[in-house]
Order: C-alpha cells, then sequence, then structure tokens
C-alpha cells in the first residue's frame, strides 16, 4: 500500500529484490511500530480482547461468539439469539467493498528470507509466540536443538484464550461492581508510535519510502472490469509507474 496507495494492486516481486535494502529498512521499522502497539495494549488499562485474521478465517463461529461475550459482558451466550445472528453472519459471504490483493493467511511469506524473519523474530520473540505465529519463524532444526523454544511454543497455545478470558472478567467486574472504570484513551502518549526517537530522528512513518520508491516500483492492477460492470479477477498488468 505504500508505493501502489491501494489495498487492490501490489509492487511486481522483482522489486522486492531490486530495493531489498529499502524492503530491508522497512521490515526492520515496522517491526518495531508492531511490538510498541500489541505492548501498549497488552497492557493497557482498559479491558482488551484478542483476535486473529488466522482464526477468523479458520474459526469463525467460534472467534465471534469470544468477542461477542466480550462486547456484552456475558460468560456464556450459547443457546441465546445473539448466536443465532453470529450463525447467520458467519454462513454468508462476506460483502467486498473492493476487491483485495490476496485474502490468505501468510499468502506474502515468500518476500521475506531467512535473515528478515531471523531479525523480527529475535526482535518480537515473546509476543509472535504468544499470539502463536513462531512457527512461520523457527524450524525443525531450531524446535528439535531447543528443548526451551518447544516448551514456549506449548505455552504461546494456551496465551490468547487465557488472556481474553481474564479480560472479560475485568469487564463484567468493570460493569457491575467497579466504581472507577478508564473506558477511552484521548491523545495518549505512549500511542504516538511513529513520532521521532533517537533511533529513528524523522520518525517511523513510511513517508520515505512512498517518496523513493513510488515512482520506480512496477505496479500490477489486479482486477478488471467484466461483464455488466461486475469486477472479477484478471491476469495481472503490469504498469510502469
Amino acid at each position: 500500500m505504500v508505493c501502489t496507495g491501494s489495498h487492490n494492486k501490489s509492487i511486481h516481486n522483482d522489486d522486492y529484490a531490486k530495493f531489498h535494502e529499502h524492503w530491508g529498512q522497512f521490515i526492520e521499522q515496522e517491526i518495531t511500530v508492531w511490538k510498541d502497539f500489541h505492548d501498549f495494549w497488552l497492557s493497557a488499562k482498559i479491558p482488551v480482547h484478542l483476535i486473529r485474521y488466522e482464526d477468523i478465517l479458520g474459526s469463525p463461529k467460534a472467534t465471534m461468539m469470544k468477542l461477542m461475550r466480550f462486547i456484552l459482558n456475558k460468560p456464556d451466550i450459547e443457546g441465546t439469539l445473539i448466536e443465532r445472528y453470529v450463525d447467520l453472519t458467519v454462513q454468508e459471504k462476506a460483502p467486498e467493498i473492493y476487491k483485495p490483493r490476496q485474502g490468505q493467511v501468510n499468502s506474502n511469506l515468500s518476500k521475506f528470507n531467512k535473515a528478515q524473519l531471523d531479525y523480527m523474530f529475535g526482535y518480537a520473540r515473546d509476543q509472535l509466540v504468544n499470539f502463536g505465529f513462531a512457527e512461520t519463524f523457527v524450524d525443525e532444526v531450531m524446535l528439535q536443538g531447543s528443548a526451551e523454544l518447544r516448551g514456549e511454543l506449548e505455552q504461546g497455545k494456551k496465551f490468547i484464550d487465557a488472556f481474553n478470558e481474564e479480560s472479560l472478567k475485568r469487564s463484567i467486574h468493570n460493569a457491575e461492581e467497579s466504581d472507577e472504570v478508564t473506558s477511552i484513551f484521548i491523545n495518549y502518549p505512549a500511542l504516538l508510535l511513529r513520532k521521532k526517537t533517537e533511533r529513528y530522528p524523522n520518525g517511523r512513518t513510511s513517508y520515505r519510502f512512498k517518496r523513493e520508491l513510488r515512482k520506480k516500483v512496477t505496479i500490477i492492477d489486479k482486477t478488471g472490469a467484466a461483464g455488466a460492470g461486475a469486477a472479477q479477477q484478471s491476469e495481472p498488468k503490469r504498469a510502469e509507474k
């Protein structure tokens, strides 16, 4: 999106190699933003519910039921009208405002080399393990050679459910028993994730990459008009920008 300015176009695969220095710098910058963002919300003063995109795709009903329990402050909503609505929702095809580039898990994994994956895992190891993403970054050799890592991965499988259950208890307590509740953050300094720092004197923004690359990369348009104005998948068209 930084280079294309859209959600339904991509840059050509060759550009990741052609501009490998920019790509590497972008990865190292964005993993710091990703980690700081989640560090903030994992320790927030308000109850927080965690949802992974992978779980929405793989277990839509269970994922949405847990979310609705949290929103409604209910420990159990099975057999209720809400469950019926969830059933109807997950059975329907999701509406599309636009045709996304791809809607798959790890569809862009090939864009990262081992050194880049190792860097991200080393920088944000705890979160990647706890969110169930570690298997993307480790291989069988690493697992076989480290009992500690295998133990971390086993513990990580329990993290999201345990975190969400504790958040639900806090949310119910706030709604029913607490006299004072922090409910919203406004202009919270810790959320200014892209501000200027000693390491990033110009801030952790995408502007530098956009300025330097947008007119150099090759844009691939993956959508095209067909029939009575319907948007359908077409062969990628390359257009030099």
